[in-house]
């Protein structure tokens, strides 16, 4: 699998996620505290970038004559979260989406739930879109979600309970060159 270029959002889909981040921040706060984090700019931060990606591989999508739904702009309550998928094609291809910023002090990794059913049992139509923002172009690595059951490693940092795929380990699984196509 190669990496793709992803396309910028637009302005108004900076806007949404925005505004996406700065209303969810208060239902995500306790997740977040479980992996030590309190700072609120930071979780916004995540939250904010997250959404991002999902707007660049909606327009991803959208430039590559697939079909898929709009991300989800709704802020839920804590027991109203769940693994559904992020984007979903109207030929109901799932479609997962993790971001990482290769500005972090860690490398280029996108980080699991354990309980996920992606990381247990996937199923044929879900994919992952792994996302690398901060780049000079921002990219995506496009992998179907049970060819990757087994590229998930302990994190780094051992205090968190998560799984984690490194970009490092696409490179290698995968034999891609480092520069992006």
């Amino acid at each position: 699998m190669k990496k793709f270029i992803l396309p910028e959002a637009t302005e108004y889909q900076k806007k949404l996620c925005k505004l996406f981040a700065e209303y969810s921040v208060i239902t995500n706060v306790n997740e977040y505290q479980k992996r030590n984090q309190y700072n609120q700019e930071k979780i916004k931060k995540d939250i904010y970038q997250g959404k991002l990606s999902e707007f660049m591989v909606f327009n991803f999508l959208l430039n590559s004559n697939k079909t898929p739904y709009p991300p989800d702009i709704m802020v839920y309550n804590k027991r109203n979260k769940s693994f559904d998928c992020d984007l979903l094609t109207t030929d109901n291809v799932k479609i997962h989406v993790k971001s990482c910023s290769n500005k972090s002090r860690y490398p280029n990794s996108w980080l699991f739930q354990p309980q996920d059913p992606l990381t247990i049992v996937p199923k044929e139509n879900n994919f992952i879109f792994l996302t690398v923002l901060d780049a000079e172009k921002p990219y995506t690595y496009i992998h179907s979600a049970k060819d990757v059951i087994d590229w998930y490693k302990p994190p780094l940092k051992k205090e968190l309970n998560k799984k984690v795929i490194y970009e490092e380990d696409i490179i290698k699984n995968c034999k891609l060159p480092t520069h992006a196509t």
